[in-house]
């Protein structure tokens, strides 16, 4: 995940004197493996799983499967990068001006399309709840797709500059950590103090607020659908039975924007924090220097781990995906055999 800039230059054995740099840079590298291997078997069953025809056109199906594509390819992106970095001190994005515009490219754009899809989710539950003889309508699998096609292409057009601005530079030294940057210095205000501003506004403030708004407006509307409920019960009319589809997606819904926030905020703290350590870290306070490091590392094991979630949290809280889950492993287990005895 490129949306936390590393400092360009570490004095890597002054560093390691901390523990918790130490720490930090353990987890990174123990991490991003595991990552990369659960996340896309995980992320693989929840395309196979929601592509089924119990979940075959559903809206919300829909975007649950985009999300699992977008997060396989962020998984596929990012830690194979660290990954290569941490094991042989090689870094991918040194290898051509090309490969560097790309990578940082797509990086950005699939971290942020990813966030972009929970908003769509969170909308689409926000008028199921809302408006629900009208979801189908405003929502159709269709729709959805235009809408997930209409804010891909205004996400490119943010990130486009990559393929201006940033460059393979040569480091200050040996042991710089990034010569990916930025290559001309007229870009140097637009990509390193106005871009910043412009993707913690796309990245965190935007969808924190909209996917909070609507989680707060659909408990607002259940709590008034069971204070309804309750007074129609007690006045003996009778009550519809649609209600548990609509919890176990909404509360889907729910963990996935949980677990969002939570892998996000920390982003947008370090955009404020940020200039202060640097600050300090010029004036040659080497503890600034490690908080840096480590905050960011620990925001990149937060952004990856949260692309490896989902599958658990569909599997505990949506009886049917579990169902689905349980026959595809049956089927295999009734294969098995037979495929060993011919």
């Amino acid at each position: 995940m490129e949306n936390v800039t590393f400092n360009a230059t570490f004095h890597i054995t002054q560093l390691e004197d901390f523990l918790r740099y130490r720490i930090a840079m353990k987890l990174w590298l123990v991490s991003m493996p595991i990552f990369m291997i659960i996340g896309f078997l995980t992320n693989s069953l929840n395309i196979l799983i929601l592509r089924r025809r119990c979940f075959f056109g559903n809206s919300t199906s829909s975007i649950l499967v985009m999300l699992s594509m977008s997060d396989i390819v962020n998984l596929m992106i990012g830690p194979l990068r660290f990954i290569i970095l941490l094991t042989s001190g090689k870094d991918l994005t040194e290898i051509s001006n090309a490969y560097c515009k790309v990578y940082r490219f797509f990086n950005y754009f699939f971290t942020d399309f990813s966030v972009w899809l929970v908003i769509i989710l969170a909308l689409e539950r926000a008028f199921a709840v809302g408006i629900p003889h009208k979801v189908r309508v405003y929502f159709s699998v269709r729709n959805v797709y235009i809408l997930a096609s209409a804010i891909a292409l205004f996400l490119a057009s943010i990130n486009i500059h990559f393929f201006i601005t940033y460059e393979v530079t040569s480091g200050s030294n040996s042991t710089s950590l990034l010569s990916c940057t930025v290559g001309n210095p007229a870009y140097y205000k637009f990509a390193l103090i106005i871009f910043p501003w412009i993707d913690f506004c796309v990245f965190s403030l935007v969808p924190i607020g909209m996917v909070t708004g609507c989680n707060l407006f659909i408990v607002v509307k259940l709590l008034m659908s069971r204070y309804k409920q309750n007074i129609l019960t007690q006045n003996g009319s009778a009550v519809t039975q649609n209600q548990p589809k609509l919890k176990s997606m909404t509360i889907i819904m729910f963990m996935i924007s949980g677990f969002l926030v939570i892998a996000v905020v920390p982003t947008a703290i370090h955009a404020f924090v940020y200039p202060e350590w640097i600050r300090k870290q010029k004036e040659g306070d080497i503890e600034a220097e490690v908080d840096l490091v480590v905050f960011a590392v620990y925001i990149v094991i937060g952004i990856y781990a949260n692309c490896c979630i989902n599958f658990f949290l569909y599997s505990a809280s949506n009886k049917r995906f579990r169902n689905e889950l349980v026959r595809i492993i049956k089927r295999q287990n009734q294969v098995g055999p037979a495929s060993s005895n011919t």
